[in-house]
């Protein structure tokens, strides 16, 4: 499966450049993406300081780096979900003064916490990953109620393709 993420960039002594995150995909051409939990908020939005290019967030942050599978680059041992991925290529969108690297990867492996795994659905739980995701800014968005809807039958409602 494919995977997409933004990275946006940063001014550094006054000058716009691209993110440690970006620059770092870019010339390794592999990454990794967790899913955080409702429980490390606030370390998520601690990883997103600033930081100088010399200044890990791992150690700042008390996480521990476990060697991947597939890729070279390590993943995070606190985070109940990784997928370990290549780059696809690298797309640059909007204007100078707000560019944004629209990254694709290709998920080479999954790990996922038996925490969370679900045997039954034959995938992970929700209610027992409670993922945090980031919408921007500020904002995250945490998942207290869960919402089920059934797939549309555009056959049964005689839609023609």
């Amino acid at each position: 499966p494919l995977i997409s993420m933004s990275i946006g960039h940063r001014k550094l002594d006054g000058e716009l450049v691209k993110k440690d995150t970006l620059r770092n995909i870019e010339e390794s051409g592999q990454f990794v993406v967790h899913i955080p939990h409702e429980g490390q908020a606030d370390l998520v939005n601690q990883s997103s300081a600033e930081y100088p290019p010399n200044v890990s967030e791992l150690d700042e942050l008390g996480l521990t780096p476990i060697a991947s599978d597939v890729v070279s680059v390590p993943r995070i041992k606190e985070c109940r979900i990784a997928m370990e991925c290549r780059l696809e290529q690298v797309v640059m969108l909007g204007r100078p003064r707000a560019l944004n690297g629209l990254v694709i990867g290709e998920v080479v492996r999954w790990h996922i916490d038996d925490e969370v795994w679900d045997p039954q659905r034959n995938a992970p739980s929700i209610e027992r990953l409670q993922p945090l995701s980031r919408l921007g800014g500020s904002s995250f968005g945490a998942t207290s109620e869960l919402v089920s809807l059934p797939r549309p039958d555009w056959a049964a409602k005689g839609i023609k393709s």
